[in-house]
């Protein structure tokens, strides 16, 4: 038989494992959910581009700015489309300088470019607006070879095709 003392003292050293074991197993949780939580991507890094500008750029503006819907016209698809000289002169984007780009310019509906872009049904939000401000004042990073290809993503926002965009953007 089993007296009252032991079988307190067993009831204690069970009691005194699991409080020992609930720190350490609270603390294992919090350091593993810390490790899946993703950081958010930081302007002047190419994780920005991927996470926040690239997604905008493809739902929003490569329905039309594509290379082939306004031939000659701001090219979205890759580095080098986005950073050629516009007609007339300028860039379209210039690095460190939001204020000088018109990319910035035309989606903000600001400054003296005379066509808003996106069209006016499909404006963006002030929180895309603003992640291509901060982009492009940190230097417009765009990576190189595949990773900075653009292609449409369909937009259930903007469902219209190039040809009513075009026909809103050459009205007088």
């Amino acid at each position: 038989m089993i007296s009252l003392s032991s079988t307190i003292s067993l009831k204690l050293r069970r009691l005194s494992g699991v409080k020992l074991a609930l720190p350490i197993l609270v603390s294992g949780l919090f350091a593993a959910g810390c490790a899946t939580m993703k950081e958010e991507a930081k302007p002047g890094t190419m994780d920005f581009f991927t996470e926040e500008v690239k997604p905008i750029l493809e739902m929003n503006c490569l329905k039309c700015h594509n290379g082939k819907v306004l031939p000659g016209r701001m090219d979205l698809t890759s580095k080098k489309g986005a950073f050629s000289l516009k007609p007339g002169g300028g860039y379209y984007l210039v690095p460190g300088k939001p204020e000088k780009s018109m990319l910035l310019e035309a989606a903000s509906r600001s400054g003296s470019h005379r066509l808003a872009m996106p069209p006016v049904y499909l404006s963006l939000t002030p929180e895309q607006i603003e992640s291509l401000r901060q982009w492009i004042a940190a230097g417009a990073l765009w990576p190189d070879g595949r990773a900075g290809q653009l292609k449409e993503v369909f937009n259930k926002e903007n469902p219209s095709r190039p040809e009513e965009a075009i026909n809103d953007v050459l009205k007088p």
